[in-house]
């Protein structure tokens, strides 16, 4: 580099500063948006188990006493479905948010449906109706 009286120099380095900055910047944003499209997969697939639980005591509880569906639950991704709380509703947790589902029966036994801890296996529920009023338990 040059430099001489008329600042040149300074110009240059100010300007290899900026084109710095501004790559920094491109790469921040990229990761950034990737992991935001990460967590919104995550909890789309969350959506999706809490919609399939849903759509499981609906059909339990329309076909009336006696009437039972096996669930399966896959270890990924990580979630919790509250049935029942708040009441009439499957609350989805995972990776820190919530999504509420209505359910159609008023009478429905509160119980926690989890995805493996581990991350290793399928877990297993029972939904069933027992003269009217929806259970769930786990296998």
């Amino acid at each position: 580099m040059n430099l001489d009286n008329k600042g040149q120099g300074s110009v240059e380095v100010l300007f290899v500063i900026i084109i710095v900055f501004v790559i920094t910047a491109i790469f921040v944003g990229t990761i950034t948006s990737t992991t935001n499209k990460t967590e919104t997969g995550s909890m789309a697939e969350a959506r999706m188990q809490g919609e399939k639980i849903a759509t499981a005591i609906n059909n339990v509880y329309s076909h009336g006493p006696g009437y039972s569906i096996n669930i399966t639950i896959p270890p990924s991704p990580t979630m919790t479905a509250m049935v029942n709380e708040p009441e009439n509703y499957v609350t989805v947790i995972s990776g820190g948010q919530h999504v509420e589902i209505k359910v159609i029966p008023i009478n429905l036994t509160a119980f926690n449906i989890t995805s493996d801890p581990a991350g290793l296996n399928d877990i297993i529920y029972t939904i069933y109706n027992q003269d009217g009023k929806v259970n769930i338990k786990k296998n």
